[in-house]
């Protein structure tokens, strides 16, 4: 199932509080994001494409990418920061229909701390899109949005290593995909493992 991914990393979100809430009594040394980090992910998806004849493509691949914070509110304990982010992935479908799709994404939105470690997210951001099988090959976009969650750990000298899910969704016009004969809909739910770390130099004056 194409939610399957989400269903297994918010079990996986709900053992990480419990182990921070039971290790909050042990330590309270702070997590440290700094003012701008900068990270890298990569990670599992399934996603789903509407087809024109009602039915739907579903493929699953792997996908990477590269990102920008920045901190625009901390208290101590929770924090709220921007973020910005590209994305590729290649995804397959069955051998036996030979459907093959290509992502390129950007992702801007915010991130909310409600503690140190935990994270909920939202944006929102642009899809282009290749999809090919075995009779056609079209070239599609699509504004989208996202929620996402997650979790982070400090491994040590100014880096997060973080585990998150995401699902994503947008309409395919007729207006901006000539292509379409009826408008189209495509979604993608991911599993993404990623490491953060915040340059010295442009964190030297942050508390």
């Amino acid at each position: 199932m194409l939610l399957s991914i989400l269903i297994f990393q918010v079990s996986l979100v709900a053992n990480a509080k419990s182990a921070v809430m039971f290790g909050s009594a042990k330590s309270t040394s702070a997590i440290n994001r700094g003012l701008v980090s900068v990270y890298v992910f990569s990670g599992y998806e399934q996603s789903r494409l509407l087809n024109q004849a009602g039915d739907y493509s579903r493929l699953k691949g792997y996908d990477f990418g590269a990102g920008l914070e920045i901190g625009l509110w901390s208290n101590g304990g929770g924090e709220v920061r921007l973020f910005g982010q590209s994305l590729s992935a290649s995804d397959s479908g069955e051998q036996s229909t030979g459907d093959l799709l290509t992502r390129s994404e950007t992702l801007y939105g915010l991130k909310f701390y409600p503690n140190q470690n935990l994270f909920v997210a939202g944006g929102i951001g642009q899809e282009s899109l290749k999809f090919k099988n075995s009779t056609s090959e079209q070239n599609l976009s699509a504004k989208i949005s996202a929620i996402g969650g997650g979790v982070e750990f400090d491994i040590g000298a100014n880096a997060l290593l973080g585990v998150s899910a995401w699902y994503k969704s947008g309409p395919l016009t007729k207006q901006e995909n000539s292509s379409l004969v009826t408008n189209s809909f495509f979604e993608s739910a991911e599993a993404q493992l990623s490491l953060s770390w915040s340059p010295q130099f442009l964190n030297s004056g942050r508390p």
